[in-house]
């Protein structure tokens, strides 16, 4: 089923469209990448998916009550929150659901049996144990520390717990690995590949869009986009050593070549070649 349709879609700046004519859709349980040049519109691109953005040229069609969990690039850690609160400051469904819970208990009132039903369909194992088990699973043990206290990955590792723990539909991240060790980008690729729901990151981790990328959209500094699916051709190449070039020309950035093979190409005679994306591993 389709979660998300983008149509032609655009999005303007004073002086040109960043990105123009992205048709592409999003699918259940699809792991897509998003890839391109710094500047290229990649974060906009998943603003635009989220609905936070509105394009200036076409449409976004989002399944109706669609569920969506977040990680952004710099997540704000506010001073004097707990870890355990942080959890509660996004607007997640399953996080929504949650929090209005816990008030109800904190002021001694009685959640309603139509609000511990719902909580309950997400899974017998509450969200606020599942956000424990991801944190301790990223080397966060205490509950209680101040989150405006973390460093850069401490405060990362928080905020990717969060975004896993609640389970939505369409889980959206924006450069997940930044400012983590490799302990804790191991924890999270293992995650990942557990979560029910879709997943599209923005990444330049090579070993994160290896291990999790069954699809590339690449965004091409505005002048359209391509989206590649495991096993599809990105382009024609003469011989195995034009591969670089052609990625180059393309906006995929040296450590993301590796991720493309050329292939003799037989629909084209046999001295043709094609640019393959080999996909995510555990497809091959």
């Amino acid at each position: 089923m389709n979660l998300v349709a983008l149509d032609r879609l655009g999005l303007a700046l004073k002086d040109g469209f960043l990105f123009e004519d992205v048709t592409a859709g999003i699918d259940e349980g699809e792991r897509i990448a998003i890839v391109g040049r710094n500047g290229s519109g990649k974060t906009s691109l998943l603003r635009l998916v989220a609905g936070d953005l509105v394009p200036d040229q076409g449409r976004v069609a989002r399944k109706r009550g669609l569920s969506i969990s977040r990680l952004e690039q710099s997540p704000p850690t506010p001073a004097g929150t707990s870890l355990m609160d942080f959890l509660y400051l996004v607007e997640a469904p399953e996080i929504a659901l949650a929090r209005q819970r816990r008030q109800l208990v904190v002021s001694g009132g009685h959640p309603s049996s139509a609000l511990e039903e719902e909580l309950a369909a997400y899974g017998p194992v509450s969200l606020e144990n599942r956000y424990i088990a991801l944190c301790a699973e990223l080397g966060l043990a205490d509950p209680d520390a101040d989150i405006g206290s973390f460093s850069g990955g401490m405060a990362k590792k928080a905020a990717i717990a969060r975004a896993l723990a609640a389970r939505s539909e369409l889980l959206i991240l924006d450069e997940p690995t930044n400012h983590l060790d490799v302990d804790s980008r191991e924890a999270l690729v293992h995650a990942l590949n557990e979560y029910e729901g879709a997943v599209i990151l923005i990444s330049h981790d090579r070993h994160m869009v290896e291990l999790t990328a069954d699809r590339l959209v690449l965004v091409d500094d505005g002048r359209g986009h391509l989206d590649i699916p495991k096993g599809g051709a990105l382009g024609a190449a003469t011989d195995s050593d034009s591969l670089a070039g052609n990625l180059k020309r393309l906006g995929i950035e040296a450590e993301l070549g590796f991720l493309f093979a050329v292939y003799e190409d037989p629909a084209r005679g046999a001295a043709a070649m094609s640019i393959v994306y080999r996909g995510h591993l555990r497809s091959l």
